[in-house]
């Protein structure tokens, strides 16, 4: 207790190392209530949460052809316009915006991962985060608890380690063969979801048989086309896990991979599209400092360091470029984001080190801080 004179004494409160295991006991129940692709345990909801006695969404997922869009993607995201940010020039050859994409329905498996908060649809963007900040809470602040309320505690492995392994297995599976990386998971939006809002049956054949047989939200969700922020997110999230010292040592043959296809995504960016932005979702289309910011009060001005020319994907590749660097010492990688880095810009003018700015700006002073201690 804290007691303050002519103010009052504080709720109870606990004071050791392990103060705050049960705040994150709850939140590994949280994390694992959105699991995706699996079924869901009451012995680790109940009766906090629902439970799913077999998995969802494991037909995921068919892509969304580019060629002939669906109408309602098309009236919901023109593309280009302003409003989606979309700053990459046509391809030279076909006069087509969209980075390659292969033909329509092609089937890929991005199962696994984590539900978004508000519906049953998956993000990179915010899977990449989701998977850096829980990295950033096994790897810098020690969270590498083995008795979490999870199905894997008590097996030898950090929960979280194994919490974000969920996470990556879903990201990996919507990389292209060419390193380009898919965008979102969603139900087929022909019949008017959008927002998924209801959870499949559990039959493996039919993800959602509680629809008219000819609904085309019936079957494999779809995944959205590629775009330059979720393949940068992919490169960073795949770059932290593979200099990850748990997962070096635990998951050796997986960092090596890991740093593949974080190297694949990042190749793809700078010889696909090395400057401007696909991107046509509010989750990704939101971390640039912009030549817009010319016209900022004269408070604001003091905060711009670096002109992206409206590139919505500029946190995203920053955070890629600062996790390769750490992971593989090369010095490209290192000059990208110092050129780049704009650590004194504000999101709103206030908010400081929004979106991919964080963990990328976490990163590199864990680097300083190991450099000036002499560690690797």
């Amino acid at each position: 207790l804290v007691r303050v004179p002519g103010l009052g004494v504080s709720h109870a409160f606990l004071l050791g190392n392990d103060a705050l295991t049960p705040l994150l006991g709850t939140l590994a129940r949280g994390m694992y209530g959105q699991r995706c692709g699996t079924a869901l345990s009451p012995r680790y909801l109940a009766p906090w949460g629902a439970t799913r006695p077999e998995a969802c969404h494991v037909s995921d997922a068919e892509v969304m052809g580019v060629d002939t869009l669906p109408s309602w993607f098309a009236d919901r995201f023109p593309v280009p316009a302003s409003g989606n940010l979309t700053t990459v020039p046509p391809d030279p050859t076909t006069g087509s915006f969209w980075l390659n994409q292969p033909p329509a329905r092609t089937r890929i498996n991005p199962v696994g991962g984590h539900h978004d908060a508000g519906d049953y649809g998956k993000y990179v963007v915010n899977s990449g985060l989701f998977a850096g900040w829980l990295m950033t809470a096994l790897d810098v602040l020690g969270a590498d608890q083995d008795n979490l309320p999870l199905p894997e505690a008590g097996d030898g492995i950090p929960d979280l380690l194994q919490e974000v392994e969920w996470e990556l297995k879903y990201i990996e599976g919507l990389q292209d063969t060419d390193g380009g990386v898919f965008c979102i998971i969603k139900p087929n939006s022909t019949a008017g979801e959008f927002y998924e809002a209801h959870l499949p049956c559990y039959d493996p054949k039919r993800d959602n048989c509680n629809l008219a047989a000819n609904d085309p939200r019936r079957g494999p969700r779809i995944a959205w086309p590629k775009d330059t922020t979720c393949t940068a997110q992919f490169a960073a999230a795949l770059a932290r896990a593979a200099r990850s010292p748990w997962f070096r040592r635990l998951r050796p043959n997986d960092t090596t991979r890991y740093l593949q296809r974080a190297r694949a995504a990042w190749n793809f960016l700078e010889t696909r599209v090395p400057f401007g932005a696909l991107c046509y979702h509010h989750y990704g289309c939101t971390g640039a400092v912009s030549s817009g910011d010319a016209v900022l009060p004269a408070w604001q001005k003091r905060y711009v360091c670096y002109d992206a020319k409206g590139d919505q994907s500029h946190d995203e590749r920053l955070w890629a470029a600062v996790e390769l660097y750490a992971a593989t010492g090369e010095a490209a990688f290192h000059d990208y984001f110092t050129k780049r880095h704009c650590p004194r810009f504000r999101h709103w003018g206030w908010e400081a080190l929004p979106f991919s700015y964080g963990p990328a700006t976490i990163t590199y002073a864990e680097l300083a801080v190991a450099a000036r201690k002499g560690t690797p």
